[in-house]
């Protein structure tokens, strides 16, 4: 087995000249190309079943037994009609074929075929392990838990029986220290809240490569990396400035053409307009909480009324509309920002504590 020369690629795309669907010099280095491993990457629809096919009816011709191959699928309906097409694509093969021997290997192929090692990672895992369960120690009748009722039942026998090794002093963590983790992440005195925790995290860290590591090196990133909310990237505030800055323009602009009318609106304008230039400086400097305090405090009262029958101009009442949905939207941006750092204060002061429960947990 070996790699293919210029030459050999050329030969093999002149003789796909002439046929009904002949192969792209990609599929030919795909099919042929032996004696290193080889990555394809295809989008759907590109072929890639067709050369996969191929590519294993090659193998055949050079001997190599389907006995020999593993081809994994995602799933068996995948690997139900790789079979079919494999069986489908032999037979034509063997004939067309005019040598003795590659009919031979062919016919052979076929009948080896139906017990062939195609179907998915898990039906391997589970028809390797079910051949060879002696050398493991592992019962012959065992089955997969694929039930998730079965898998609960199993958890949550494993969490009581943990709970209850920890309450008397024997876990990991003294009683004094998981008492208090029992308690920061249990509700009205059931610990369902705190079995769920658990049940999360276990159940992300399991679709990691390395749930452990995982664990031990990242899950706690954010209590070091993130002391406070001034320590938080810049994309923490992604769009806030620009939410500023056009309400800044909009009602600059409507204030000055007259379409913000009246004292209380035409005051809370200004006042707006006067802490512009506070409220975007204590985004850029992080200063949260004096940005919520300043915010709060005006409240936001300056949206036009469409519907004001002082002025019924079908202009001026666009231009109320516009701006009043201009301000709505980047208002809500704002908000949703505001009650994101609420509880900044609780957070910053328990922060340490909360680290330290996290880690036990």
């Amino acid at each position: 087995m070996r790699q293919l020369t210029e030459q050999e690629i050329n030969l093999l795309q002149k003789a796909e000249i002439g046929k009904e669907t002949p192969k792209t010099p990609e599929q030919i280095e795909a099919i042929y190309r032996t004696g290193t491993n080889i990555l394809v990457s295809a989008s759907a629809g590109s072929g890639k079943t067709f050369v996969m096919t191929e590519r294993i009816i090659n193998l055949i011709l050079n001997g190599v037994s389907v006995k020999n191959l593993f081809i994994s699928t995602f799933t068996n309906k995948a690997a139900a009609e790789l079979k079919l097409r494999l069986d489908k694509k032999i037979r034509e093969t063997r004939a067309n074929e005019n040598s003795f021997e590659k009919k031979q290997l062919l016919t052979i192929a076929l009948q080896e075929l139906s017990t062939a090692d195609i179907g998915t990672m898990d039906s391997f895992t589970l028809k390797f392990l079910k051949e060879n369960f002696y050398l493991k120690n592992l019962d012959p009748t065992f089955r997969l838990l694929v039930d998730s009722t079965e898998q609960e039942v199993i958890k949550r026998d494993i969490f009581d029986q943990l709970v209850e090794r920890s309450l008397e002093g024997t876990g990991i963590l003294s009683k004094e220290r998981f008492t208090k983790v029992i308690n920061n992440f249990s509700t009205d005195r059931k610990i369902d809240a705190f079995y769920q925790a658990l049940n999360k995290i276990n159940t992300f860290a399991d679709s990691l490569e390395n749930p452990i590591d995982w664990l031990e090196n990242d899950f706690l990133n954010g209590f070091s990396n993130f002391k406070n909310f001034s320590d938080l990237p810049d994309s923490f505030t992604n769009g806030l400035q620009e939410s500023l800055q056009e309400i800044y323009i909009a009602l600059q602009e409507n204030l000055s053409s007259g379409v913000i009318s009246g004292p209380a609106k035409v005051n809370n304008t200004e006042e707006f307009l006067g802490n512009f230039e506070y409220l975007r400086d204590c985004l850029n400097q992080k200063k949260f909480q004096k940005f919520t305090e300043m915010y709060r405090q005006l409240k936001f009262q300056f949206v036009p009324n469409a519907n004001n029958k002082e002025n019924r101009d079908e202009v001026v009442e666009a231009q109320k509309l516009s701006l009043k949905t201009l301000i709505a939207t980047n208002k809500a941006r704002l908000d949703q920002f505001i009650d994101a750092i609420k509880h900044q204060e609780i957070i910053e002061k328990y922060h340490h504590l909360a680290s330290e429960l996290t880690n036990d947990l």
